[in-house]
């Protein structure tokens, strides 16, 4: 049973930790980069080009016909799980074969809604939502207990954002921790390395949305007017990962964008619900 509990905070941690190395990629990403690069065909099936045609993906006992130029790739799944992209602000699909066309970064990549989507048992899959905020159980975090950036009963809580309510990084807490570390506390590491987390209950206030941002104190790509206004190419724009699981399916969902477009959170993950049950198969 002791091996069991070891191996299930194991497996938390190795997701938390990639999920949090993407977001930081994402977040420090220049405006002149690209999200990501087109995937080649499938080896061993016969390339007929791009479309939109139904592709399936294999997501634990569940299978879904996807549009293949709704998959990141524009070509189909990952071999463990499920890429998908959406363009803001209308979260459609991507033209066919958009990933491979020249201009992509510029047209695109500032618009690019990334969505991972994992099977997971169920246990893990319930646990996995405390486990990013460090709000489980006693004993089930591999965080540091007195880090100040990775818990939140350590953090601020602030007024109400967009439905959400944020907990900020204590800049005094962190600094004194960094410094009692040997680490540079200056403020810019602090902005780098205190992240923001925007948090969703329901209604029995069981956690049901984490969302971390970069620092609200790093400027990055703002919405003014309805329309994105980028940084200079090489400045960080700000990005934010979602994540919410759909027990339903078994499924753990992280979504990647910029911190712009946090104010469409909840449209998004509706997108996604819906994306999840318009294309599942039937019967699986």
């Amino acid at each position: 049973m002791q091996a069991k509990a070891s191996g299930m905070r194991l497996m938390l941690a190795c997701l938390a930790a990639w999920a949090c190395q993407a977001a930081m990629a994402t977040a420090s990403m220049p405006a002149s980069a690209s999200v990501s690069s087109a995937a080649a065909p499938v080896a061993g099936q016969a390339w007929t080009g791009y479309s939109d045609r139904p592709v399936p993906a294999r997501l634990g006992p569940n299978t879904f016909r996807f549009p293949m130029n709704l998959y990141e790739s524009q070509v189909g799944p990952d071999r463990d799980g499920a890429r998908l992209n959406l363009a803001w602000p209308a979260l459609e699909a991507l033209p066919a074969g958009a990933r491979a066309a020249a201009g992509y970064s510029e047209t695109w990549g500032s618009r690019s809604i990334d969505i991972d989507l994992r099977y997971m048992e169920r246990p893990l899959l319930d646990a996995l939502l405390p486990a990013l905020i460090n709000e489980g159980p006693p004993g089930r975090s591999f965080a540091a207990p007195d880090d100040p950036a990775q818990h939140r009963s350590l953090r601020i809580e602030g007024e109400p954002v967009h439905g959400l309510t944020p907990y900020y990084a204590d800049p005094g807490k962190l600094a004194a921790y960094f410094r009692a570390h040997g680490i540079d506390a200056s403020g810019d590491n602090l902005a780098r390395n205190g992240d923001d987390w925007y948090l969703a209950r329901d209604e029995a206030g069981r956690l049901r949305t984490v969302i971390v941002c970069t620092s609200r104190t790093i400027a990055g790509a703002r919405l003014i007017g309805g329309k994105l206004q980028n940084t200079p190419p090489g400045v960080e724009r700000g990005g934010c990962r979602q994540t919410f699981t759909v027990p339903a399916y078994g499924l753990r969902i992280s979504v990647f964008y910029l911190r712009a477009y946090l104010v469409d959170w909840k449209r998004i993950e509706e997108r996604i619900s819906g994306l999840l049950e318009r294309y599942r198969a039937t019967p699986p």
